[in-house]
């Protein structure tokens, strides 16, 4: 028997401009449980816009989200952050958090209004910032980290969150060859373990070699979706970015090469 998808989305719409054309236009898709699904698509794709609606951070102007067999409308904030978290591409801290004290904020679904964290949400948040290899910064204040550093403070952040969903837009962009390689490790260990990965990625090699379901989109909508194996394709890629594609599969993985540009 076929598990339901964790995410589904129905037709959905939504403009940031009443004149202008829309980020999303009648996109529908369905995202399986306990798996890595990468979004994949030009700049102006709605790859972000789509993360945000699904998170509720954007309300759509059309359609409906459904997240593991409920409206994402009948939940409360609180109970939906308990269930998805995200990682942005640039997340704004307006205090002189330090890392440790920044990646507890990840535990505030689970903690009640007023009440201090815990020995347990302590112990949490050490381990997602041992995870992403920043022990050595604990006590470091956010501000003052490199953009990589502060990215990989704000997965960590998501780690302690504990969701079974996590979104993550463009994880990988500040980041270098090594720590790149850190987080797909942990997206890779995160999906055996059970957990629904969704994330946007400018690098279609890197995403590739963790994906078991790749999206494709254009212009505000799905243009292709399903296993890697069978959307990974020079032909499917051409079509999304607009530019000539080749994917080629050096020693086992498949990478993207540019193709002949005429």
């Amino acid at each position: 028997m076929t598990e339901p998808p964790v995410l589904s989305l129905r037709d959905l719409r939504f403009g940031y401009d009443a004149a202008g054309p829309n980020a999303l236009r009648g996109l529908s898709l369905d995202i399986p449980a306990g798996a890595t699904t990468v979004v994949l698509g030009a700049n102006g794709a709605g790859k972000t816009t789509l993360l945000h609606v699904i998170l509720g951070l954007l309300s759509p102007q059309g359609g409906e989200v459904w997240i593991a067999g409920r409206r994402q409308t009948d939940r409360t904030r609180r109970e939906s952050s308990r269930l998805v978290a995200m990682v942005p591409q640039n997340e704004h801290i307006p205090f002189d958090l330090s890392v440790l004290e920044y990646v507890l904020m990840g535990r505030s679904p689970h903690i009640a209004i007023l009440d201090m964290p815990s020995q347990a949400d302590y112990e949490i948040a050490v381990e997602s910032i041992e995870a992403m290899g920043l022990q050595h910064l604990s006590h470091r204040a956010v501000p003052e980290l490199s953009g990589g550093e502060r990215q990989l403070a704000t997965m960590a952040r998501a780690l302690a969150q504990r969701a079974p969903i996590l979104l993550l837009d463009e994880p990988a962009a500040h980041l270098d060859l090594g720590n790149t390689m850190r987080l797909l490790g942990l997206i890779d260990v995160l999906a055996k373990q059970g957990n629904t990965v969704v994330f946007t990625s400018h690098d279609p090699s890197a995403a590739a070699s963790v994906a078991h379901t790749i999206v494709l989109m254009r212009d505000g909508q799905v243009l292709a979706t399903g296993p890697t194996e069978s959307v990974f394709t020079s032909e499917h890629l051409t079509l999304t970015y607009g530019v000539p594609v080749r994917v080629a599969t050096v020693e086992g993985l498949q990478v993207v090469l540019p193709g002949r540009i005429p």
